[in-house]
Formats: structure tokens, sequence, C-alpha cells
């Protein structure tokens, strides 16, 4: 793995060319009412759709890293007027196609549960909307709980439990966020693990230009690859398990194995890249004295304020079981639940401030409505039928087709946001005979891509902006890549091994 050269000037960024939203949303209206006036003589194909849709995905590469940026929301925004213009103009769009808005009215009552209204069905079908009130009630609920500073608290007994060497401590705390990565949100979970390590590396008197640049770009890696061991912690994942109706032991079964393989390529890396130094008691010491010093919650109110936070986890820990038992039960219930247990226990001011930061998370993940809604009108216009009868039909053999899965998920989700191409990828194997294998290829594949550009994920996304901010302002995306490839390559290659012998053992 490439290092870092702490010699980096610190040269301000090149000027940014800021292109107002609204002029790109006039634009694009613009676009949309000559897409209607061509297309009501020539009316598009589904293709033409795909075509827009990538056409958005590349635009949010290209105006999220070069000098020209526009805001992710006007650019997903801004192009639905485009894309339901030409749903609407398809010889065999809604009359022949209808958009699945509802689930069967029955379902419900066969199941015991019919406290949902059909309006939610409806509207997860288009939008997933479970799945973004889920990331809601997360955001807002880890956050609830950073303000307890706990995760800080747990991180200091585990440097005292090591007394005090840095790379062990640092190695559990990795382990710690890999587990807590596959059942909470692990945009908020990285932005925990980075102010965690940031003081503890700056106790231990380690460079954040160099080493710990390089140890932040691998915790991307931590929350998403070694993370991707249960659904409920990623997007993408649970957009996964949406399309496809995938059970919790799917993810036991077929990505927790390839999580581990990951998480082994990680300890390599960070113990290549930490010198072997010891914290000293004193500084040590002072990080507990600023932890106090910052903190929002009265040291007298803390351990009440702690109590709710463990609370908080009975309905969020229940409710989710609740879940994989009855899928008709909100799993957004959970969340929410957990969050409004762990918010009752805190003051006035830290609870404004868990808000206003949680708020801030999500905000992240708002682009994704277009492109979920796009992704839908996509799937009634039949554009995924030819691909699925290919795959039936494909002499390849499943761990072949497999392979090419991944590494196009790969290749896909370094350019483009990881939710995009699980809500892609997703649709284009329901059903399949070996449906288990492409999803397992699939989540690793947009997994993994998502941590080797400086977009490719939310968290990618967290740490640019945190490098940016704090350690190197002049930090390029080139930079990224040469830091983190041959990680990348590493676990690719050990992961492709895996899903060989998956096939070989299982299929």
């Amino acid at each position: 793995m490439a290092d870092l050269s702490p010699n980096v000037p610190a040269e301000s960024p090149p000027p940014v060319l800021q292109v107002s939203a609204k002029t790109y949303l006039v634009a694009c209206l613009l676009i949309a009412a000559m897409v209607f006036a061509v297309g009501r003589t020539h009316p598009p194909t589904p293709t033409v759709l795909a075509a827009e849709i990538f056409i958005v995905v590349i635009a949010l590469f290209v105006f999220g890293s070069s000098r020209v940026r526009v805001d992710k929301n006007a650019v997903t925004y801004g192009a639905l007027p485009i894309i339901v213009t030409t749903y609407s103009l398809l010889p065999e769009g809604p009359a022949a196609t209808p958009l699945p808005l509802f689930d069967d009215p029955a379902l419900g009552h066969a199941t015991g549960f019919d406290l949902v209204p059909l309006w939610f069905h409806g509207l997860e079908r288009l939008i997933h909307l479970d799945t973004l009130l889920f990331l809601l009630g997360l955001t807002f609920f880890v956050n609830a709980i950073a303000q307890m500073q706990v995760p800080e608290a747990v991180a200091l007994r585990i440097v005292a439990a090591y007394r005090r060497r840095l790379f062990p401590a640092v190695l559990t705390i990795i382990a710690g966020v890999t587990l807590a990565s596959g059942i909470l949100d692990g945009v908020s979970m990285i932005g925990l693990a980075i102010r965690i390590l940031a003081g503890i590396f700056a106790a231990a008197g380690v460079t954040l230009v160099g080493p710990g640049t390089v140890v932040f770009l691998v915790m991307v890696i931590v929350t998403t690859v070694c993370g991707m061991w249960l659904a409920y912690g990623e997007p993408p994942n649970l957009i996964m398990k949406s399309i496809l109706g995938l059970p919790d032991t799917f993810f036991l079964s077929y990505t927790l194995p390839l999580a581990v393989i990951a998480f082994a390529a990680v300890a390599w890396a960070i113990r290549r890249v930490l010198p072997r130094t010891t914290i000293s008691q004193e500084r040590l010491e002072k990080m507990r004295v600023e932890m106090a010093r910052h903190s929002l919650v009265p040291a007298d109110a803390m351990p009440a304020a702690r109590r709710y936070g463990l609370l908080g986890f009975l309905p969020f820990i229940g409710l989710l079981v609740w879940h994989g038992h009855n899928p008709t039960v909100p799993l957004c219930l959970s969340a929410l639940a957990g969050y409004a247990t762990a918010r009752y226990g805190l003051p006035h001011p830290a609870r404004a401030a868990a808000d206003r930061e949680g708020w801030r998370e999500y905000q992240e993940y708002l682009f994704l409505i277009p492109l979920f809604l796009s992704i839908t009108l996509l799937t009634a216009s039949g554009f995924f039928e030819p691909i699925r009868a290919a795959l039936v039909e494909s002499a390849v053999g499943a761990s072949h087709i497999a392979v090419v899965q991944f590494l196009a998920s790969l290749t896909l989700s370094a350019l483009l946001d990881n939710n995009v191409v699980a809500d892609f990828g997703g649709r284009a194997i329901i059903g399949l005979p070996d449906m288990p294998l492409y999803a397992a290829a699939q989540i690793a594949g947009y997994a993994i891509g998502g941590c080797l550009t400086h977009i490719g994920s939310a968290q990618s996304v967290v740490v640019y902006t945190y490098i940016l901010r704090h350690i190197n302002p002049a930090f390029t995306p080139w930079q990224w890549i040469q830091a983190i490839w041959r990680l990348i390559f590493i676990i690719a290659a050990a992961i492709i091994a895996a899903l060989y012998t998956m096939a070989w053992l299982l299929f």
C-alpha cells in the first residue's frame, strides 16, 4: 500500500466553479420539454431511459470530483423531470406495465399484521421508503449515543487494557467498529471512529499526514467491506435485502466469510502503517480531560444518559428480530424507537446537537430518492428482463458469472454511489436459480468499489471531507487511489478466490 508522504505541502486547493442549482434545474426542465416534443413523434425505448439514468450517475461523479461543481441533490432532482417524461412516452409504459405501487391488500391479513397502510407499501416499492426511514432513525440514534461519549469511553478502556500499546489497541477498536458496522449505520460509525482514532493518534504522537491518513482510508473499508456481515448497517445491503427478499441468514452464510477475509487484509495493512509505540499515561489523561471539557452532558448527568442510551438498544434489537420473523413489520420502527429512547436521556443542549448532527449526516442520502424512483421506472419498463434471460441461458457457469458481476459492481461503485449500483444490480438477478451467489458477489463488489474513490460511498465522502478540512486541503482524488489501490486489489483477489470456492462447495 502506497504511503502518503508527510512532506506534502499544505497548498490551497484549486479554485472551484460552483454552478447554481437554479441554473441547472432550469436547464433540465428545458431538456425535459425537448424530450416531450420529440418523443410524441419518435417514442423512446427502455434503452433510452437507461441511458438517461446512466448519464445522471456519471454526472454525479463528474460534478462531484472536478473543478466544476453542481450540488448532487440538484443533479438527481433536476434529472427527474427528464426521466419521468421519457417513461411516460414509452410505447409500453404506464398502461402496459403499471408501477407496482401496492402490495396485495390481503398480505397484512394473511400475516396477522395489517397496521401498515397501503401507501407505505407503495412508497416502499417506489423509493425504498422503509430503508430511508430506517437510515433516518439510525443516524439520529448513533449521534445520540455519540453525545454520551460511550465510544470514547470504551476506546480509553481498550487502550488501558493493552497497557497503552498503540497497535493492539487500534486493532481492537477497529474490530469493534467492524461488528458495530453490521448493525449500525456505517456513515455514523466512521464519523465516530475517525474522531476516536484522531484523539488516540494525537496522544501517541502519530502524524495524521501519512500513517493517520492511510488508517482513515482503511476505515472506509472497515465500515463497508468488513461491515457487510449483516444487512442493517449499510444502505446498499438494505436495498438488496428489500429487492431480493434476503433473510438475515443469507448475510451470515454468504457475506460474513467475505467480511472476515477483508478484515484479515485490513489488520495486515494497519500493522504495516502504524509505528510500534506506547501512549504515555500523561497524554492519555489529557485526552480524558479534553473529552470531559467538550461534552455537552454534565458529569453528574452522564451515568443516567448512558443508561438510556443502552436501554435504547432493547427496542432497536427487539424490533429488528421481529422484522426478521415478520417482514411486514416496518424496519424503520427499530431505529426510530432506539433513537427516541436514547434521546430522552439527554439534556436539551445535547439533544439539539445530536439532532443537528444526525440531520447533517442524513442529508447525504436525500439525493438517492430520485435515483431510486428512476430505477423503479426502468424496472417497470421491462429493461431488466433481457438481462435476466441472458443470465439464465448463459452456459458460462454460475461461478464465472458471479465473478463478472463482482468485477462489474466494483468498477461501477468506484465511479458511482454504491447505493445506486445495489438498486440497479439487485433488480437484474431477481428470481435467478443461483441468486444467492450472485447477490453475495454484487454485495462484495459494490462494497469494495465504494472504497476505491472519494465518492464511491457515503463513507468515502465523509473521510475525504475530513482530510480536506483537518489534514491536507490539497489532498486529491488521485492521492486517495494511490494510497488504497493495493489493499483493494489484495482484498478483491482474495474474494474472487472465495467466490469460486463458495460456488464449488454450495452450487
